[in-house]
């Protein structure tokens, strides 16, 4: 194995979560989340998957 077989990378790629919380700060705990439900708001980073 050279150093090429080993060399190994990862790229990681998020909304910015500030902006649902500005969009959201004036909506309930309920309504919030079933915003980002109904894809009006983007999930929080720790819950996208690709």
């Amino acid at each position: 194995m050279d150093q090429q077989d080993s060399l190994r990378s990862r790229t990681f790629s998020w909304e910015d979560p500030t902006i649902a919380l500005q969009k959201g700060k004036d909506l309930s705990g309920l309504a919030y989340l079933q915003a980002i439900k109904a894809g009006e708001l983007p999930p929080p980073p720790i819950c996208q998957r690709k």
